[in-house]
């Protein structure tokens, strides 16, 4: 396992896209054939609708349909949300969907996996689970991708190197936030507003118009390709420049790689994050540091307190009298002044 301590994470003070029509780009990337859009299948696990954790709620043609114009309507009802959201305890689903489908060998080529808020690691939450529950989250879903091959008696192997036909995971666990209040390392200065949006005379790095740099989040990268013990870029020092600097459009554009597809925006006038990653600005292909064919790796099982059991469970246990609703992250009281 390889960790980052420092993919930047950017900020913002513009509207939900939602109610700011001009900040949706054009997303038409409906199902175009049984295997996918363009031909690569996906999912997107969220605890709940109705949350902000629920992106493809805040993309119109994603929620209501392609080319459906600007309207907001609840709850989305285009094929595009329902057939690649997944919600728990729903269509036959129980309260962990994602280990579900690996246990399932039903796993989609690309997985958002977002937790319910008991085990987002919010301090709000881990105050009444000793030990709190995001950890073992965390390490449950990484162990059934490691386990794949055995667990499905060799019907499928997602971590990659047993099976004749493997199908190697790349695992990215980011945190959006990390409780600290300061980070010695200054944010890069970018500027990455719209001609529409932002007025010519807001300087590089000013707040209020389009998107900046604030402090830097963790990044964990885990698969049988991962480099043993390397950490991708470096605290500044005297003497040391290293070229890989992440932020969250790396992921993207590292999918965008992987699996041949277009980015988003094709011109990049607009600032989007995939082109915009800093490391893609660099000539790297984002992420690609993490990554050797030179290290292949048998799985080392990880410890966790709490085994799957518990998170397929949770909504259908009662805890004192009363069953859990899923609840998205940033849903405490007071989270926020954390």
């Amino acid at each position: 396992m390889a960790t980052r301590i420092g993919s930047y994470r950017r900020e913002s003070q513009e509207a939900d896209p939602r109610s700011s029509p001009s900040e949706c780009y054009p997303h038409d990337s409906l199902v175009t054939d049984s295997a996918g859009d363009k031909n690569v299948s996906w999912r997107y696990y969220t605890p709940s609708t109705g949350v902000i954790w629920n992106a493809p709620e805040a993309i119109p043609e994603v929620c209501y349909g392609e080319n459906s114009g600007y309207t907001v309507q609840t709850p989305c009802t285009a094929t595009e949300f329902t057939s690649h959201v997944v919600l728990p305890n729903q269509n036959g689903y129980n309260g962990a969907p994602i280990l579900t489908d690996i246990s399932n060998c039903s796993l989609a080529k690309i997985s958002w996996v977002i937790p319910d808020e008991a085990w987002s690691d919010h301090p709000f939450n881990d105050v009444h689970n000793s030990p709190p529950y995001g950890p073992s989250w965390v390490g449950d879903i990484i162990n059934a991708i490691g386990k794949s091959y055995t667990t499905s008696n060799g019907q499928c192997d997602y971590w990659g190197i047993s099976s004749p036909t493997p199908e190697p995971t790349a695992i990215f666990v980011v945190w959006d936030d990390w409780g600290g209040f300061y980070d010695h390392v200054t944010p890069p200065a970018v500027y990455e507003g719209t001609p529409t949006s932002c007025p010519s005379s807001v300087q590089p790095n000013g707040w209020g118009c389009g998107y900046v740099y604030g402090m830097r989040v963790p990044l964990l990268v885990v698969s049988a390709y991962t480099k043993a013990g390397y950490v991708s870029g470096a605290l500044p020092s005297p003497g040391k420049v290293f070229p890989y600097v992440h932020d969250f459009g790396s992921v993207l554009t590292f999918v965008e790689n992987n699996f041949g597809l277009p980015n988003i925006d094709q011109s990049g006038r607009d600032g989007y994050a995939d082109l915009n990653a800093p490391d893609n600005q660099k000539g790297n292909i984002p992420l690609s540091d993490f990554f050797s064919t030179s290290y292949k790796r048998t799985f080392t099982q990880i410890s966790t307190p709490y085994p799957p059991g518990t998170f397929q469970s949770y909504y259908t246990t009662p805890q004192n009298g009363v069953y859990p609703t899923p609840t998205g992250p940033d849903g405490g009281p007071g989270e926020e002044d954390y």
